[in-house]
């Protein structure tokens, strides 16, 4: 019997010995698991921040005449596999250019411009940009786009290319960073929608179609004033967050002590089984009485997911583009030449005009016929031609002729 409680006490011993052990090899291991999951998002953070490095991208507008603060903003539009965006342009206070500065991180971007609306409706053709370049930002490497334009008279800018202006104007709205939000955003609509209206080209429908997207289009709040929007929600998730840790950890201990207060009795039941086991050869090992609860982890909400619209597939418009220049046509004829010459006659009673050398015979004949013979000499000037000359006596003449054919939508030339 004696010997019987020494087993009993060793074993017992044993296996709260192991149970002990058995606890601080799983927080050993824990803690290696935290450890390796630290490293592990370390190392992924770096690799983000790498990919996430910024660069400053410079923009430069020059137009030849007309852009000004009436006018709508030049836009570009940037796009590529992770962004969608438009960013307005606006001229500086002399009017004629604009400058600005966007940020992009490493990768490759596609970007185009949409051209201004002048306050007489007089448009633009944007050389090189005016169709969709593909430019690659490379981080510690300094990006400048010069994009020039050239105006279009009022009168040459067609309702096509309007409703193409209005319609890309309204797109860039929806996708415009803070130089499109706000204010800003709606200030572009009025704008657009007045110079649509002075437009002599633009038809009723355009005119409606521009009042419409004024009134119609929503108009984004800029970042900043979301953010303030959102600081309430952000800090009650952050507490909401917080009540659930306490929890967790409060629970830890709760556990903890179960797992402790049951130690005794499996010592005890482990006593019986291991005797058993020795007996038999052939029971299952026995659970704890009071296994510690399973908690599980508190899901959060998923993000929602946002599907950018596909942007529009751009079908060329062409059109001839004309200038008119004025042509001399040619008509060659000959023309006399005249010299004044001042001569003296004999002019008769009788009425006979003659040269003075004549005068004697003349006055003999009306003696012989018993006539009288009075008259008079008289000095006269009269153009003799003394030759001819040769001279183009032509006119000018208008010629309209198509120099260069251009898209109406985009100001692409072929």
């Amino acid at each position: 019997m004696k010997n019987r409680m020494i087993l009993i006490t060793i074993l017992a011993a044993t296996i709260i010995s192991g149970v002990i052990t058995g606890c601080g090899s799983s927080k050993d291991s824990t803690a290696k698991a935290a450890s390796t999951t630290t490293a592990e998002k370390s190392s992924d953070t770096d690799k983000e921040q790498t990919e996430k490095k910024i660069n400053n991208l410079e923009i430069s507008v020059t137009v030849d005449n007309g852009w000004d603060s009436d006018s709508t903003p030049a836009i570009l539009h940037v796009t590529s596999d992770k962004v969608d965006f438009c960013h307005a342009i606006t001229p500086d206070a002399e009017g004629g250019k604009g400058s600005t500065t966007v940020s992009l991180a490493n990768d490759t971007y596609t970007v185009e411009f949409i051209s201004p609306l002048n306050h007489d409706g007089s448009a633009y053709e944007i050389f090189d940009m005016g169709t969709a370049q593909e430019i690659t930002v490379e981080y510690g490497k300094d990006m400048v786009i010069d994009c020039e334009m050239t105006q279009i008279p009022a009168d040459k800018v067609t309702d096509e290319m309007i409703q193409d202006i209005v319609k890309k104007t309204q797109d860039a709205i929806a996708k415009g960073d803070d130089t499109l939000k706000g204010d800003a955003g709606k200030n572009t609509l009025d704008k657009l929608a007045e110079n649509v209206q002075n437009s002599p080209n633009a038809s009723e429908e355009t005119k409606d179609m521009a009042e419409s997207v004024k009134t119609e289009t929503e108009v984004k709040a800029p970042e900043a004033e979301n953010q303030t929007e959102n600081k309430t929600e952000n800090n009650a998730v952050e507490n909401n967050n917080g009540q659930n840790d306490n929890v967790q950890n409060n629970n830890v201990p709760d556990n903890s002590n179960t797992g402790n207060n049951n130690v005794p009795n499996n010592a005890g039941n482990n006593n019986v089984q291991n005797n058993n086991n020795q007996n038999n050869n052939a029971q299952a090992p026995v659970v704890p009485s009071n296994p510690a609860p399973v908690e599980k982890p508190v899901e959060k909400p998923s993000a929602p997911v946002v599907t950018e619209p596909e942007a529009p597939v751009h079908t060329h418009s062409w059109a001839d583009h004309t200038v008119t220049t004025q042509e001399w046509v040619s008509n060659m004829v000959t023309v006399p030449d005249y010299e004044t010459q001042t001569t003296g006659v004999w002019v008769c009673n009788c009425g006979a005009v003659m040269d003075i050398s004549a005068m004697d015979a003349h006055m003999i004949a009306h003696l012989d016929a018993g006539e009288p013979d009075n008259g008079h000499t008289e000095t006269r000037t009269t153009q003799v031609q003394v030759g001819s000359h040769t001279e183009d006596q032509g006119h000018y003449e208008s010629k309209t002729t198509v120099d260069y054919r251009y898209c109406t939508g985009c100001g692409a030339k072929q």
